[in-house]
């Protein structure tokens, strides 16, 4: 039995309508891929040291993946006694949930401008780290914990904003485990990290081919049907 084999309709109507259809759903991923690359968001894992005990600060500058064991090295330090910050407070400074103690947070908290901050000075400050209830954090341990910043910049209101997260367990360890900043201003949400622009352009790609799809199969089962 001979197979009839259907081809693809190639019709001059049919080629320019499908032609008008792809243009506009062209600049879909272009504007997938732009929307990342305007959020503005830069993610840190740190290398090594990634890690301190009770007696040693971790320092290291939010935008910069260097991480440093040497005494006020940098903008931040952490160690876990308690769970203890020191910091450049002309540079520096952590959301502050009450009495401008220096806070953990949630994941998903906002960090902007209309935050609470622990108060501007001009060198380094050393405050433990309290629980959203208030109560310093001087035993126990934590696990994916967050607390937020902001950071003096060149963006419009003077700062970017930013987030720290980490594992400890008082008197034995503190594990950073990632840290972000955003370098427009506007603030960002405790966890959010920038999409790769590679994923951002698939998505894109992905959208145009399954416009294609979509009305090659449509027109080939009119044919098909009629």
């Amino acid at each position: 039995m001979d197979t009839e084999i259907i081809p693809l309709p190639c019709s001059t109507e049919r080629v320019r309508s499908l032609k008008t259809k792809l243009l506009a759903a062209a600049p879909l991923a272009f504007v997938a891929f732009a929307a990342t690359t305007k959020a503005g968001v830069d993610s840190y894992t740190p290398g090594s040291p990634n890690s301190t005990d009770s007696g040693t600060f971790l320092y290291f500058d939010p935008d910069s993946t260097t991480t440093t064991l040497t005494t006020q090295g940098a903008d931040i330090g952490l160690r876990a006694c308690g769970v203890y910050f020191n910091y450049d407070e002309s540079k520096v400074q952590f959301v502050s949930l009450e009495n401008g103690h220096l806070n953990l947070i949630s994941f998903g908290t906002a960090i902007n401008s209309s935050s609470t901050f622990t108060s501007s000075g001009s060198g380094f400050n050393s405050l433990p780290a309290y629980t959203s209830g208030g109560d310093s954090i001087s035993s126990g341990s934590g696990d994916n914990v967050y607390v937020g910043y902001r950071y003096v910049s060149a963006a419009p209101g003077g700062y970017s904003y930013g987030w720290l997260n980490f594992d400890y367990t008082v008197g034995t360890s503190i594990l950073l485990n990632q840290w972000a900043l955003e370098n427009g201003g506007a603030g960002l949400t405790a966890g959010a990290v920038p999409e790769p622009a590679t994923t951002a352009m698939l998505g894109g790609l992905m959208v145009f081919g399954f416009v294609l799809l979509r009305h090659r199969c449509r027109a080939w089962w009119r044919r098909f049907a009629g």
